[in-house]
């Protein structure tokens, strides 16, 4: 098993892991993802196959402190 940052290396692999009726990906979505500056992605994957991932935004409230 493997946890790496999310990239356009492996966005092929979100694509088949994520793929129902009520929630679709497609590769610009991801890849405008990937563009965000203060986005961060994470995907595990066990034998080049998806098996989870998260993903967050880093945040500056108005005093400065940064949330994720």
């Amino acid at each position: 098993m493997k946890c790496e940052l999310l990239a356009e290396q492996n966005l092929s692999m979100m694509l088949d892991f994520v793929d129902d009726e009520n929630t679709k990906y497609d590769e610009a979505v991801l890849k405008a993802f990937l563009n965000e500056k203060n986005a961060y992605g994470y995907i595990v994957a066990d034998n080049g196959k998806a098996i989870g991932f998260a993903y967050g935004y880093v945040l500056n409230e108005p005093n400065g402190q940064k949330i994720y």
